[in-house]
Protein backbone atom coordinates (compact mmCIF):
# COMPACT_ATOMS: atom_id res chain seq x y z
CA UNK A 1 0.00 0.00 0.00
CA UNK A 2 1.28 3.16 -1.00
CA UNK A 3 1.21 6.18 1.21
CA UNK A 4 -0.10 9.45 -0.25
CA UNK A 5 0.33 13.08 0.80
CA UNK A 6 -3.35 14.29 -0.43
CA UNK A 7 -5.19 11.64 1.63
CA UNK A 8 -4.01 12.66 4.90
CA UNK A 9 -3.61 16.41 6.39
CA UNK A 10 -1.16 16.86 8.78
CA UNK A 11 -2.20 19.70 11.47
CA UNK A 12 0.12 21.41 13.26
CA UNK A 13 -0.37 23.05 16.53
CA UNK A 14 -1.01 26.82 15.91
CA UNK A 15 -1.85 26.75 12.32
CA UNK A 16 -5.60 27.80 12.80
CA UNK A 17 -4.72 30.75 15.17
CA UNK A 18 -6.78 33.24 14.35
CA UNK A 19 -5.00 37.01 14.86
CA UNK A 20 -7.53 39.56 16.51
CA UNK A 21 -6.66 43.42 15.16
CA UNK A 22 -6.48 45.94 17.94
CA UNK A 23 -9.66 47.46 16.42
CA UNK A 24 -11.72 44.17 17.15
CA UNK A 25 -9.57 43.77 20.40
CA UNK A 26 -10.52 47.36 21.58
CA UNK A 27 -14.55 46.93 20.41
CA UNK A 28 -14.48 43.11 22.56
CA UNK A 29 -13.20 44.90 25.90
CA UNK A 30 -15.43 48.18 25.53
CA UNK A 31 -18.55 44.97 24.93
CA UNK A 32 -17.35 43.33 27.86
CA UNK A 33 -17.19 46.23 29.76
CA UNK A 34 -20.83 47.10 29.09
CA UNK A 35 -21.74 43.70 29.67
CA UNK A 36 -20.65 44.05 33.19
CA UNK A 37 -22.02 47.07 33.72
CA UNK A 38 -25.55 45.67 32.72
CA UNK A 39 -27.14 44.02 35.83
CA UNK A 40 -29.33 41.58 33.66
CA UNK A 41 -25.98 40.11 32.87
CA UNK A 42 -24.23 39.90 35.79
CA UNK A 43 -23.76 36.61 37.36
CA UNK A 44 -21.85 35.47 41.09
CA UNK A 45 -18.02 36.06 39.86
CA UNK A 46 -18.91 35.47 36.06
CA UNK A 47 -21.60 36.56 33.51
CA UNK A 48 -24.55 34.42 33.29
CA UNK A 49 -24.92 32.12 29.90
CA UNK A 50 -25.86 33.71 26.82
CA UNK A 51 -23.49 36.79 27.15
CA UNK A 52 -21.47 35.12 24.20
CA UNK A 53 -24.38 35.74 22.36
CA UNK A 54 -23.97 39.64 22.71
CA UNK A 55 -20.25 39.64 22.33
CA UNK A 56 -20.86 37.78 18.40
CA UNK A 57 -23.73 40.47 17.39
CA UNK A 58 -22.46 43.64 19.21
CA UNK A 59 -19.12 44.13 17.92
CA UNK A 60 -20.39 42.98 14.20
CA UNK A 61 -22.78 46.48 14.24
CA UNK A 62 -19.30 48.48 14.37
CA UNK A 63 -17.16 46.06 13.04
CA UNK A 64 -18.28 45.24 9.11
CA UNK A 65 -15.75 42.27 8.62
CA UNK A 66 -16.35 40.91 12.61
CA UNK A 67 -17.52 38.04 12.12
CA UNK A 68 -16.18 35.25 14.91
CA UNK A 69 -17.91 32.39 16.50
CA UNK A 70 -18.47 31.51 19.95
CA UNK A 71 -15.44 29.60 20.24
CA UNK A 72 -12.96 32.39 19.36
CA UNK A 73 -14.65 34.37 21.56
CA UNK A 74 -14.37 32.19 24.38
CA UNK A 75 -10.94 31.33 23.53
CA UNK A 76 -10.09 35.04 23.29
CA UNK A 77 -11.97 36.04 26.78
CA UNK A 78 -9.54 32.65 28.76
CA UNK A 79 -6.59 34.43 26.84
CA UNK A 80 -7.75 38.22 29.16
CA UNK A 81 -8.15 36.31 32.38
CA UNK A 82 -5.29 34.77 32.53
CA UNK A 83 -2.92 37.79 31.20
CA UNK A 84 -4.86 39.78 33.37
CA UNK A 85 -5.03 37.53 36.53
CA UNK A 86 -0.99 37.75 36.54
CA UNK A 87 -0.91 41.26 35.98
CA UNK A 88 -3.33 41.76 38.89
CA UNK A 89 -1.22 39.09 41.23
CA UNK A 90 2.24 41.52 40.41
CA UNK A 91 0.35 44.68 41.30
CA UNK A 92 -0.88 43.25 44.44
CA UNK A 93 3.04 42.19 45.37
CA UNK A 94 4.30 45.48 44.43
CA UNK A 95 1.78 47.41 46.38
CA UNK A 96 2.36 45.33 49.47
CA UNK A 97 6.30 45.70 48.89
CA UNK A 98 5.97 49.31 48.67
CA UNK A 99 4.20 49.58 52.05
Amino acid sequence: MEFSESSTSVRQRGRNKRKWTMAEDDEFVTTLYEISLDPMWKGQGDFKSGYCSLLETCPAEKLPNYGLSAVQIMSRVRHFRTKFTALEQMLKKAASLGT
